[in-house]
């Protein structure tokens, strides 16, 4: 090595060799951690995003410290540039140092928040009566971290908050009115996650639109229709409106199919048949077992309720589809017919 600084001296200096060395270390370990991240994410696909937020951090952090090294072979002296204060002010500290130690927290913010989120979904796919409502929980932490990580880099730039909270009283009261709607949602959105009233994939009824909930969010929430329409609902409706949950009490929801036949028909064979229909699909529960109600003599009909019980809520609408046709079926077999409203117009002549 000496031999070559003394052929070429003023092109491969000592300072320009580290300089290589540190860009083909840092070349060679983008293409390993690559692979590595590769082969991670086959064998945990949920872990996917952690991994990946992950090996940026160690990228971040391993270019900072090859940067350092090699600034301190050029006699840049990184403790005196590191606690330079940018802002002329004796109050408020902003270094390059403190700026580097916020991206630093942000960025392990961001890892811890992720990881959670990772665990969460792993969770997910390994457990198949998951409690979603802990889902609830895990963004309340998530608020709580993100709230605390605000906090620490409100400190080490010299804020004080109790003081910023004090001096601006007056102007949150005047920002609180103008967005008064908006503190609303939020502070819904709190209850909401605390009382755990809603979770996720919790199937509900509003305003006689049904879906399912997709994410609760503080100021607002997202309910995805039958129709794969997603609705974005304020939560502050979400406490205050009547919202029907048919996944609160538990898993599975009853249903009842209405359905008449003429008059004469046979209705102990008439109830057999949709007991067996009913029976047969494979979406309807064998207990609670399906049940046949004799509903009404109506004007036209003998009006039957066929109820049955399910835990895919949010299919219910293909399983009476189901059940229709099937019907419908079963009773031309055996000669049972469905009759058409009628009506005897009678015509009075006068004389």
């Amino acid at each position: 090595m000496s031999l070559i600084f003394t052929i070429l001296p003023n092109i491969f200096t000592k300072n320009t060799v580290y300089v290589f060395v540190s860009l083909l270390f840092f070349v060679v370990y983008l293409y390993y951690s690559k692979k590595i991240i590769k082969n991670l994410n086959q064998k945990a696909p949920n872990w996917k995003l952690f991994f990946l937020f992950t090996q940026r951090l160690i990228t971040f952090l391993l270019l900072l410290l090859l940067i350092t090294i090699n600034l301190e072979n050029y006699n840049i002296k990184i403790n005196e540039f590191l606690s330079s204060n940018l802002i002329p002010s004796k109050k408020y500290q902003l270094t390059p140092y403190i700026i580097l130690l916020i991206i630093i927290i942000l960025i392990v913010t961001r890892a811890i928040t992720m990881a959670m989120r990772s665990i969460f979904l792993n969770r997910i796919k390994h457990e198949k009566n998951i409690d979603y409502g802990n889902f609830n929980i895990y963004k309340l932490v998530n608020y709580v971290i993100w709230i605390l990580a605000v906090f620490i880099v409100l400190e080490l730039i010299g804020v004080q908050l109790t003081i910023v909270l004090a001096g601006s009283a007056a102007l949150l009261v005047g920002v609180g009115i103008g967005m008064q709607q908006i503190f609303n949602d939020s502070i819904s959105g709190f209850f909401l996650l605390f009382e755990r009233s809603l979770k996720i994939n919790d199937v509900v009824e509003i305003d006689g639109i049904v879906g399912r909930v997709q994410d609760i969010g503080i100021r607002t929430s997202r309910i995805v229709t039958y129709d794969n329409i997603e609705m974005i609902v304020p939560n502050s409706k979400l406490v205050s409106a009547t919202v029907i949950n048919w996944s609160s009490n538990d898993h599975k929801t009853r249903f009842f199919l209405k359905v008449g036949v003429a008059y004469g028909s046979d209705v102990a064979l008439v109830k057999k048949i949709l007991i067996e229909v009913a029976g047969a699909h494979s979406l309807i529960l064998k207990n609670p077992s399906p049940i046949v109600l004799f509903s009404d003599f109506g004007d036209s009909s003998l009006n039957f309720e066929l109820g049955f019980w399910t835990k895919k809520t949010f299919e219910h609408k293909i399983i009476l589809s189901d059940l229709r046709f099937a019907i419908d079926k079963k009773f031309r077999e055996h000669g049972i017919t469905i009759p058409f409203p009628q009506r005897d117009v009678h015509i009075i002549q006068n004389k």
